[in-house]
């Protein structure tokens, strides 16, 4: 399903720099899947661990942008959100906790 990623300025303000788990799009990933779900932001994707066969979605070009100027550049970054396909199972509300 597609679903809106927004990443905020205080998950930018919280993340933590080439952090898998902590950059501010895993931030902003977080609370739409169910809970329990693992899940790796690296650079161009997301990976989806825990399951049978993992999930590999790609992130959309302005989501790729952002982590590059997060991770490398020490740059200030802005807020941003972006679409993004994930598994229906995986989302919290297709009744996750």
């Amino acid at each position: 399903m597609i679903t809106t990623i927004e990443v905020t300025q205080e998950m930018i303000d919280n993340g933590v720099r080439k952090e898998c788990c902590l950059c501010p799009v895993a931030l902003a990933i977080k609370p739409v899947v169910r809970e329990g779900c693992e899940f790796q932001v690296v650079k161009e994707d997301v990976y989806f661990l825990g399951h049978q066969i993992p999930n590999l979605v790609k992130l959309p070009r302005v989501a790729i942008d952002f982590i590059s100027q997060f991770d490398d550049s020490g740059w200030p970054c802005s807020p941003i959100s972006f679409p993004l396909n994930i598994p229906d199972y995986l989302l919290r509300s297709q009744g996750g906790k």
